[in-house]
């Protein structure tokens, strides 16, 4: 699981993305990608922590083009942490606002670390608009972390993490 992180941050840390992937990679086009199994889902829960209503729907739309997930759900970060602290119905993905009014996901991230195992290990991807590396370096020192984008999450994107091991692993 190390090596296929540290794959993922090679390919989606700016400056990394000229190394050459090997023959083994797996390389996907786009048509490939938004037309694989479209009458199947990729996982099957995912949950999205924004509060900005046009990101909500630019990402809740760029996730169904590409049917990676059967049920989205959207909420608060503290809704979100009361509902995964219950244990129920856990998401394979989290998509998560880096920036909000209430609540950094910074901040929601250091919170995971109290909870549960099977909690702490369920993958993140955080969605920013931020413009400062120092931002990027820090997400990509919790463990959970698999991908980093800025808004609007765009299908390129999801591409990437397909081209990774990461995803590659679930389907």
């Amino acid at each position: 699981m190390a090596d296929a992180r540290a794959k993922a941050r090679a390919l989606l840390i700016p400056g990394n993305r000229a190394s050459t992937p090997s023959s083994s990679d797996k390389q996907l086009t786009r048509a490939d990608f938004l037309h694989m199994n479209p009458t199947k889902y990729h996982f099957n829960r995912v949950i999205l922590i924004e509060e900005d209503d046009i990101d909500i729907f630019v990402t809740e739309k760029t996730l169904s083009t590409v049917n990676f997930a059967k049920h989205v759900e959207v909420m608060n970060a503290d809704v979100a942490y009361i509902r995964l602290r219950n244990g129920k119905d856990l998401p394979d993905f989290i998509f998560l606002g880096l920036h909000s009014r209430f609540k950094s996901g910074f901040d929601f991230l250091d919170e995971l670390q109290f909870l549960p195992r099977e909690v702490r290990t369920i993958k993140v991807v955080l969605l920013s608009v931020s413009p400062f590396v120092s931002d990027e370096e820090k997400a990509w020192k919790y463990e959970q972390v698999v991908g980093y984008f800025q808004k609007p999450i765009k299908v390129d994107a999801l591409q990437s993490l397909y081209g990774t091991q990461i995803l590659t692993d679930h389907d």
